[in-house]
């Protein structure tokens, strides 16, 4: 099983329509997919329309099997939803002495029912974001093109080397995804120019801004069922491909 965050430290760059969009793109090629909601405010699965009944706080502190907290929305594709109960699972582990890091990493290591796990990530430093970077395999940053986007990966980096130092390995960084992407924008221009300087060949195909995109959340759908010939349908289904090409590499 393969193992994906998505993740930026800045809102509003797109990282659930990625997660959601990933997760739906691999599904459709007949892969066995969870989508995994790690922030409190839940969008991943209102996206899809899920109301979770239980969420990451029952696996991490009362110790609830995934299986009985996952939605199933279709067949070999899984969804665990989250809400405003995941903040308690925030307080409880900053509690805890030793190892709590590792803790989801502990409590999911034996989950491999899966072809891939997509996570989507709250735009924070917070300690289940730290659990995230030390349990998955690799790391997806979503960019908008804006300067505050920037920000937040820079902000990500540098805690990313913290986490290093002190635990000695987390996830690489496999693919940067820059999203709401305008053709001939000088602006998002200079945001591409920065990305690749930094990252080299790890930058995607940029998402392009579309309508479509932001209106299939309200359907409940993926932008494959919402609207399977827009530029959001087509961009994401490239960027479905170059993750799994990814997978070579590793």
């Amino acid at each position: 099983m393969r193992s994906l965050a998505i993740m930026n430290y800045k809102g509003g760059t797109g990282k659930t329509t990625t997660a959601v969009n990933i997760a739906a793109g691999l599904h459709r090629l007949g892969y066995r997919v969870l989508l995994l909601d790690s922030d409190p405010q839940g969008s991943a699965g209102y996206y899809l329309g899920v109301r979770p009944k239980r969420t990451l706080y029952d696996i991490l502190i009362d110790k609830v099997p995934l299986e009985k907290c996952v939605v199933t929305i279709k067949p070999r594709f899984d969804v665990l939803g989250s809400n405003e109960h995941l903040f308690p699972a925030e307080l409880a582990l900053s509690q805890k002495k030793d190892g709590r890091e590792f803790y989801l990493k502990r409590h999911l290591e034996s989950v491999k029912q899966y072809d891939f796990m997509v996570i989507d990530c709250a735009p924070t430093m917070n300690l289940i974001n730290q659990n995230v970077m030390v349990y998955v395999d690799e790391i997806y940053l979503t960019v908008s093109m804006a300067y505050l986007s920037l920000v937040g990966v820079k902000q990500l980096l540098k805690n990313k080397r913290l986490l290093e130092s002190f635990l000695g390995s987390v996830a690489k960084i496999t693919c940067v995804v820059p999203t709401l992407y305008r053709q001939n924008d000088e602006k998002g221009d200079r945001v591409m120019s920065s990305l690749k300087r930094v990252f080299s060949d790890r930058v995607s195909i940029p998402i392009r801004d579309c309508p479509s995109l932001a209106e299939a959340p309200g359907a409940k759908q993926s932008i494959f069922d919402f609207d399977p010939h827009s530029l959001g349908a087509e961009d994401y289904s490239k960027l479905v491909r170059e993750v799994i090409a990814h997978g070579n590499k590793i």
